[in-house]
Formats: structure tokens, C-alpha cells, sequence
């Protein structure tokens, strides 16, 4: 079986985590993966082949998709089955699948919200894969998608990677400038659904009883000067440090006493799973499919969204109740082998033959 997987770009982010992932476990059973995308600082973790294509655009009618049409069509012929991973690259699977008569699946990685784009060009495809059942149920409620044409599979990592990680913790801080300090560690795209205002309330409080804390805050995106602004306005300047993109976020989360995910909305959280993998207490929000991996006060702390008193109030918990935080910290492996990126890959695969037997 040969695979054409869809993105707009391939820099650091949650979906080219599930590609980088899913292409490796698609190829260890035997699957014939190419990944197309306009390219990024992941492509050279690939370990499949790697087509650029002018897809860094935004807008379903951009000629960009054409011209990403024609550099992809003399690799059309021998590939079986299309796999989207963006409202763009559905889009564009959809022209391709016209085209050819190939057929592709989606993979639906958070919310979307029924705007009228959405529902004039939604472009499923034959069959979609949810990363979680939250998403599932969104995708029948919210577009009328038949429920038997929607797959659940969890998103996957390489757990052993991130269990046998082994880094020097007091090297990663010092190298920051942080010796002896108590990190706190969040690692999400910068937008205003990743609940970062609340966050930063919720730490503001946390330093006023602990002045060692340091937030550490993992990852890009267009809320950035807006989260400066916040750090700004609450005087966190010499307490918050934003990191950027980072490749491997292992040694910041070996490093990290305590992991944070403030989302309001959340279509799984590959970054919590992580976080579980290296053994860290996790303060989470009840938001979409995050308690399908956290189970409240017992692999971690979850809290209602955009409650900053109820975020600080975890994190002191976690501070100092060390009984606590042991029990969470020993229940972190709780229900994690569902998230193997072998088992998402196998699924993956099913869903593929599933599609083709049709």
C-alpha cells in the first residue's frame, strides 16, 4: 500500500508530531509513505520521503493548491489512498480525488467551528479519522458526518523514547540560567484557545507564595505579542521565558517539576501524553478530549477552563502535598499504552483498507 500524507507545512506542532509519528509506524509495517507539505525545521526527522509543494496559504480557492496539484501529479499514479490533515489539504485532496478517482481520508485533529467555510467546503473524505471521542462526537453533532464513517483513533508517540529518556536536569536548567529554581512547564501553540491568560493569572498567584518559579512556555503562533503583553502586565518579566519551536521537548520535560496545559478548547493533547511518558504531575483543563487521557486527582489535575483561581490552586497542591504528588507521579503510566504510536499506526492502517474495500 502506498500513502500520500497531507500538511500545509512541516515546522514543529502538534499534527507534524502525529505525521513524523505515524509515518515511522505506517513504514514499520510495511506501508509505503510520502509526505507532502511547504516544508519546515521537522523535515529532516522524517523517515519517509518528503515532496515540497507551494502549500503555505490559508485560503481554500488560493491557485496554490493547483500549483501543489501539479508538482504532486506524476507521484499520483502509484499512490492507493490520500490522507488529509488541515481544512487546506482537505480541499486539496478533494481536487486531486476528482482528478484521479483515488480516494482519501481526513484526519480531524481539535474543533472546528461551523462557520458557513466550513460547511461549504467540509471535504471529509471517504472515511474520518477523530484523534479523540470528543472529536468524534463534535464531528457528528456540529456536521451531520455519519457516525459510521468516523474513526477513533488516538493520536500515538514513542513512548519508550520518552520513558527512557534519560537527561541532566541541572545541566537543561543552568544552561537556562534557572539553577535551583522549581520550573513549570506548558508546551502548546500560541493562540487564544491554548487558554494562555489564564494560565499566567494562575502563575501570577503561584510566585506570590513561591518565588523560585520559573513558567517555561514551549511553542509559537499569533497570540505571541499578545502573551508578552500579559507577562508585561503582571510584572512576570524575569519569571515567564518563551522558548519557541522546539524539535525535542524531552529535556524540558525531564527538567519541568510540574507540566500545565491551561486549553479551552482541546482535541486531544499530545503534549499531556508526553508529559505522562516522562513521569511529570499534570494540571490540565476539563476541555474536550483531555480527560480521555487524565483521570481527575489520579495520573493528574483537572480543572474547569478559564479558571485561573482553580489552575493556582492545582499547582499549589501539587507544591505541597509531596504524598500527592507522588500518588499522580506513580499513576502517570495509567491507561498511556493506548497512545503507542504503533497501535494509532495499526489503526490507521484499517482505516486505510477499510477505505480501499469500499
Amino acid at each position: 500500500m502506498k500513502v500520500l500524507i497531507l500538511n500545509n507545512h512541516f515546522n514543529a506542532g502538534g499534527i507534524v508530531t502525529y505525521i513524523l509519528n505515524l509515518s515511522r509506524g505506517l513504514g514499520e509495517i510495511g506501508v509505503d509513505v510520502t509526505v507532502a507539505s511547504s516544508g519546515g525545521n521537522m523535515e529532516g526527522l522524517l523517515k519517509a520521503e518528503h515532496v515540497k509543494i507551494p502549500l503555505n496559504t490559508k485560503s481554500e480557492i488560493s491557485p496554490k493548491l493547483y500549483f501543489s496539484y501539479r508538482k504532486l501529479k506524476p507521484f499520483l499514479k502509484s499512490i492507493d489512498i490520500i490522507h488529509a490533515n488541515t481544512r487546506i489539504t482537505r480541499r486539496l485532496s478533494r481536487y486531486m480525488s476528482v482528478k484521479t478517482g483515488l480516494p482519501y481520508v481526513s484526519t480531524i485533529h481539535g474543533y472546528h467551528k461551523p462557520k458557513l467555510k466550513n460547511r461549504i467546503f467540509p471535504y471529509w473524505g471517504s472515511e474520518v479519522i477523530a484523534v479523540s471521542g470528543f472529536v468524534k462526537q463534535h464531528l457528528v453533532a456540529d456536521f451531520k458526518i455519519k457516525s459510521e464513517d468516523v474513526d477513533v483513533v488516538y493520536n500515538g508517540i514513542d513512548l519508550d523514547s520518552f520513558r527512557n529518556f534519560s537527561g541532566d536536569k541541572e545541566k537543561m536548567k543552568s544552561d537556562l540560567h534557572l539553577s535551583g529554581s522549581f520550573l513549570i512547564t506548558a508546551i502548546a501553540r500560541l493562540s487564544d484557545v491554548k487558554g494562555f491568560q489564564y494560565l499566567l493569572r494562575a502563575f501570577k498567584t503561584f510566585t506570590q507564595k513561591y518565588q523560585d518559579a520559573v513558567l517555561l512556555i514551549a511553542g509559537e503562533g499569533r497570540e505571541k505579542e499578545r502573551i508578552k503583553q500579559l507577562i508585561n502586565s503582571f510584572n512576570l518579566n524575569s519569571k515567564v521565558k518563551l522558548l519557541g519551536l522546539l524539535k525535542d521537548i524531552r529535556p524540558l520535560l525531564d527538567a519541568a517539576d510540574i507540566f500545565i496545559h491551561s486549553s479551552i478548547v482541546e482535541g486531544l493533547g499530545i503534549s499531556i501524553i508526553e508529559a505522562l511518558a516522562v513521569k511529570k504531575p499534570v494540571v490540565a483543563t476539563f476541555a474536550g478530549g483531555i480527560p480521555e487521557i487524565i483521570k481527575n486527582n489520579y495520573n493528574g489535575v483537572l480543572v474547569e477552563p478559564c479558571n485561573s483561581s482553580a489552575l493556582a490552586a492545582a499547582l499549589l497542591k501539587i507544591r505541597e502535598d509531596s504524598g500527592f504528588k507522588e500518588f499522580l507521579v506513580k499513576n502517570t503510566a495509567s491507561g498511556i499504552e493506548k497512545f503507542d504510536y504503533k497501535l494509532m499506526a495499526e489503526k490507521t492502517y484499517q482505516v486505510y483498507k477499510k477505505v480501499l474495500e469500499k
